[in-house]
């Protein structure tokens, strides 16, 4: 939401990042932990409680492993099906249409990830 944002709104003319003490040239060519130190900076100066509850409302995918490589299409398409899952409260049908595949090969997926039914997943 824009409020979320008030520098970017204001437009008082200095860099997004600068407010953090990063350059703005690091964005995409800093390291992960570099990275991370930012965004952290940022919720934290933004409010991280508001952030942290949209985290949890929209969900969050990493897409690098603790290595800073990138992690298996398996394991993020695993990570996704159980997140549809707790947010769909269980609703097959309703989670193989969001994913947009069929119920068959969203049975097929989940046991082949060996996602038990009943199983405590992520909301």
């Amino acid at each position: 939401m824009p409020e979320d944002f008030p520098r970017l709104v204001s437009g008082d003319g200095r860099a997004p990042n600068a407010e953090y003490g990063a350059s703005t040239t690091t964005g995409a060519h800093a390291g992960v932990a570099e990275q991370e130190q930012m965004i952290g900076q940022g919720l934290a100066a933004q409010g991280a409680r508001t952030d942290m509850r949209l985290f949890a409302r929209y969900g969050v995918t990493r897409l690098l492993d603790e290595r800073g490589e990138m992690r298996p299409i398996g394991s993020l398409e695993e990570e996704v099906i159980r997140f549809a899952i707790g947010h769909y409260r269980g609703r097959m049908s309703e989670v193989a249409r969001r994913l947009g595949i069929g119920r068959s090969t969203l049975y097929r997926k989940i046991k082949d990830y060996g996602i038990a039914a009943g199983e405590p997943v992520a909301s």
